[in-house]
């Protein structure tokens, strides 16, 4: 969960969620009945010790002050609960604070500042510090072991994030001798279960934090037939598997792809990496989106000439809203 820091109206410094339709106006949480007990509990312990710090809030209009966001990620499953402070500077009160939140609640295994003055509204820093505990948190899924740490995404629901895991493998029916292409792999958590399952899985994701998260697990768990390559899709593509416009009169070599996976961002896929993927042509895809809407016109791009859609399942993740994920697997028409 993302908390933000403001001011109410008499001016005292406020943290929560944003009033609907305001982004500069953040209430008091008391208690959020989407996260887990723990994260409302440590929203009022650090807006109290922030209070009696005299701490300022960042303000968005002026683009000046101190704190930013606060963001809380629990491991549901092992029950270690990361914090992560997120300043445009540091200060002598951070460290003392950190070290009371972990007294207070002995789950916070991890106390994380990340700095950033950057204007934009994202509650990732550009440094990063260790405030008390470790730099990582753990977190189990499908029977694998996941290193998470601050930059890395992971699913926010542990239980819901194993039934999506298994629609997606049994859109994929591995049998245990293909190569299978994960793109927008993350820290590993679809390629690493994939890779448990096929002869070998390649994972492709642009964030290089997220990739050594990745290669970390890998080695956690003993999987050894799983490789990352790190980069944007579309460059990756080309770069490696020789797919795109440089490859219409060259003889480039590239290794048996058998299924694809793709989950990408909100924004879906770029046309481009659209393209390579008609190009390569693996006889199953499987997409996972979070968005309704950039699923649907990206099924209409893969099925014009390629494809068809064998099934669509939606997995609830995000109970109490209107957000859905979908599992989408695609199968290639011969001829």
């Amino acid at each position: 969960m993302e908390y933000s820091f403001g001011r109410d109206a008499e001016g005292r410094l406020t943290l929560g969620l944003h009033r609907r339709g305001f982004f500069d106006r953040p209430f008091d949480l008391d208690r959020c009945h989407i996260a887990t007990p723990i994260s409302s509990e440590i929203v009022a312990h650090v807006r109290e010790a922030a209070r009696r710090e005299k701490l300022q809030p960042y303000d968005t209009r002026r683009h000046e002050g101190l704190l930013r966001f606060l963001m809380v990620r629990e491991g549901v499953r092992t029950g270690q609960v990361m914090v992560n402070l997120v300043a445009t500077e540091s200060h002598p009160a951070f460290e003392p604070m950190a070290a009371a939140l972990r007294k207070a609640f002995p789950a916070v295994s991890s106390v994380l500042l990340n700095l950033t003055r950057r204007k934009a509204q994202v509650a990732i820093g550009d440094e990063e510090r260790v405030l008390a505990g470790n730099q990582t948190i753990l977190e189990t899924l499908g029977g694998l072991t996941f290193e998470i740490s601050s930059a890395s995404f992971f699913q926010t629901n542990t239980e819901q994030a194993e039934r999506l895991l298994r629609t997606a493998l049994e859109g994929l029916a591995l049998t245990g001798k293909e190569r299978v292409l994960d793109v927008y792999s993350g820290t590993g958590t679809f390629t690493l279960p994939i890779a448990a399952m096929a002869q070998e899985a390649i994972g492709i994701e642009s964030s290089a934090v997220a990739v050594r998260d990745a290669e970390r697990n890998a080695e956690r768990n003993g999987i050894r037939n799983v490789r990352f390559w790190t980069g944007e899709a579309m460059e990756v593509l080309r770069d490696r598997l020789g797919l795109g416009p440089r490859d219409a009169s060259s003889q480039f070599e590239r290794p048996p792809i058998d299924a694809v996976l793709v989950d990408p961002p909100r924004a879906g896929l770029h046309p481009g990496v659209v393209s390579r993927l008609l190009h390569l042509g693996a006889p199953r895809l499987v997409y996972v989106s979070c968005n309704p809407s950039t699923l649907a016109r990206d099924l209409g791009l893969f099925c014009e000439s390629r494809y068809r859609i064998a099934w669509v399942q939606p997995v609830d993740m995000f109970p109490h809203t209107p957000h859905i994920e979908c599992v989408a697997t695609l199968e290639r028409v011969d001829g």
